[in-house]
């Protein structure tokens, strides 16, 4: 038997010869090409597959599966290779038509109300029609009181708008008479009414006009005529004119009021009550004064 030499190799294993190398290119392209890597899921990613999985393992009730089927048919039209829609298309029918010769004839199909309570036939319906008469009359009810908020609303505002208007005349009528005064103008029916005495102040004139004329020669018969009738004067008859020009302009609509002693002034004395200013002339108020309304004045 001979021993190795030195410089000789021992026999390689076979088996040794048929494992490849780790460290080699072709171990670590096949690991890398083994097992690729996924891109991290987001979390909501995540949230949806769970759901997904979630509904897919979640079997919903026979009722509910039977009710959506039905109503899926009920909501699918008839098509055209139907046997009922080719012999109604045979006797002149088109689709969107209504069925009989009346113009306003059904289009749709009559709903179909299926009963699934133990009730008896036509207490549903009456249920129905008693809280849908309720909720009709709760509606009107609405309506009404909406309705009369809304009068109320509008009562108030006219009746701040007047008072507001009639603030105004008082305002005008007393600035009237200052003007009116102060260039010597004799009494108008845009001054201030003059002040009613009182029922005691009445009675007691009355009763001193009955002691002095009792005892002076006022009441003689030259103040009066052959019937016993007191005579008219002068002053009687312009104090009636003058009472009769008064009523005239005080059973006037405020408004009314307003616009006609607005105008005195503007043309009499060149005032506007809406400026609070007496201007020079005519020119001078037309270019200076935007109108003789309130609202014109707002705007500025």
């Amino acid at each position: 038997m001979s021993r190795p030499g030195l410089g000789s190799t021992p026999d390689q294993d076979p088996a040794s010869e048929d494992e490849d190398d780790y460290m080699s290119a072709a171990i670590l392209a096949s690991a890398s090409t083994a097992h690729p890597q996924q891109p991290p899921q987001t979390y909501s990613q995540r949230r949806a597959a769970a759901l997904a999985k979630q509904q897919a393992s979640h079997l919903k009730p026979l009722r509910v599966r039977e009710q959506e089927a039905r109503q899926e048919a009920f909501d699918t039209r008839i098509d055209a290779t139907n046997v009922g829609f080719r012999m109604l298309s045979r006797l002149g029918y088109r689709e969107g038509m209504g069925l009989g010769r009346q113009p306003g004839a059904i289009v749709e199909p009559i709903p179909i109300v299926l009963k699934n309570d133990r009730l008896g036939i036509g207490i549903r319906t009456t249920s129905n029609k008693r809280h849908s008469s309720a909720a009709g009359e709760r509606d009107e009810e609405d309506s009404i009181h909406l309705k009369t908020r809304e009068e109320y609303r509008s009562a108030m505002n006219s009746r701040f708008q007047m008072r507001h208007v009639a603030e105004l005349v008082q305002k005008a009528r007393r600035a009237c008479e200052s003007l009116d005064t102060g260039v010597g103008s004799e009494r108008n029916k845009y001054w201030m009414p003059l002040p009613v005495a009182s029922d005691e102040e009445m009675s007691s004139q009355t009763k001193l006009f009955d002691v002095i004329g009792s005892s002076q020669e006022e009441y003689s018969h030259e103040a009066f005529d052959e019937g016993g009738r007191k005579k008219a004067s002068k002053d009687d008859g312009a104090n009636a004119q003058e009472e009769n020009v008064v009523n005239d302009f005080d059973v006037l609509e405020p408004p009314q009021q307003l616009q006609d002693i607005t105008e005195y002034l503007r043309d009499t004395h060149h005032y506007c009550i809406y400026c609070g200013t007496k201007y020079n002339d005519r020119l001078d108020l037309g270019s200076s004064c935007p109108g003789n309304k309130e609202e014109l004045h707002d705007e500025l």
